[in-house]
């Protein structure tokens, strides 16, 4: 009972203060901060750079290019999955637009840029 009143009163909470915002432009930026701090940034934040997502190294871009030369650029810029330490992911990339940007962001600032980004 107790969960529920305090369910409640955060749904109350979350009303009151969506009919306070004045456009629908700033209530879908609302929506996207919550979504980022209650869910897309502890999913990030529980992944491991360079153990299950990553940049490509300058060789590893080399070598993804050697072997198909249609790869998408986006994968040699973005995130990728890894299937284990410092073992990128042939050819998967992560479903979540907003996933990919969070892993992205963390890579390049765990990572540095690369020389190949210059």
């Amino acid at each position: 009972i107790r969960l529920e009143r305090a369910s409640l009163s955060q749904i109350s909470l979350a009303a009151k203060v969506m009919a306070l915002v004045p456009s629908p432009v700033h209530k879908k930026l609302l929506n996207l901060t919550h979504d980022w701090l209650r869910t897309f940034m502890p999913h990030c934040l529980a992944k491991v750079n360079r153990v299950s997502f990553g940049l490509l190294s300058s060789e590893e871009c080399a070598d993804t290019l050697a072997d198909d030369p249609m790869v998408p650029r986006s994968r040699l810029a973005l995130a990728v999955p890894f299937i284990g330490k410092d073992v990128p992911s042939k050819s998967s990339e992560f479903a979540h637009p907003d996933i990919t940007i969070g892993l992205t962001v963390m890579a390049y600032r765990y990572s540095g840029l690369r020389d190949d980004d210059f």
